[in-house]
């Protein structure tokens, strides 16, 4: 799907939001590990053909005007039977070189058409408790810190 963007905050021309490509794997792994994630390699793509070929599911990403990757979004249709479906967005990863330069408000202007287009008017996400500048980013971009909550997991043999 094919989506106009329209950022809060205008993009230098130098900037373009575009869908993911097979290209884009290598620079999404790349971007992964500078952020901290330990991504298996095996299979790193797979998951992520799995991730675009499922209904629901957008990821988008930014490049310069080379078509160098700077970053990256995945959003998806979250269903649940105590609220109205939202979107949310599970990965923002923007590389260290690429960030102040609007990068991250160009892909959730992206991730915000997608969802409208969807028909679904709330985007959430999750920000690590100790990430007091994307709290502060997040803040400025319109999200309200809707709770604190730990998160459990369990892993299946």
């Amino acid at each position: 799907m094919e989506v106009k963007v329209s950022p809060k905050v205008p993009s230098p021309t130098s900037l373009i939001c575009r869908g993911i490509a097979v290209k884009d794997v290598p620079g999404i792994f790349r971007l992964c590990h500078e952020l901290g994630y330990e991504p298996h390699q095996t299979g790193f793509g797979d998951r992520i053909a799995d991730i675009i070929e499922r209904p629901g599911n957008a990821v988008f990403v930014a490049a310069d005007a080379e078509d160098g990757l700077l970053g990256f979004i995945h959003a998806f249709i979250h269903h649940a039977i105590e609220i109205k479906p939202c979107v949310q967005i599970q990965s923002l990863v923007v590389g260290q070189a690429a960030r102040l330069r609007g990068v991250s408000e160009l892909l959730i202007g992206a991730v915000e058409e997608w969802a409208r287009a969807e028909g679904v008017h709330t985007l959430s996400l999750y920000c690590s408790s100790h990430c007091d500048e994307a709290h502060d980013f997040y803040a400025a971009q319109g999200f309200n810190a809707a709770t604190t909550a730990a998160r459990f997991k369990k892993g299946l043999d």
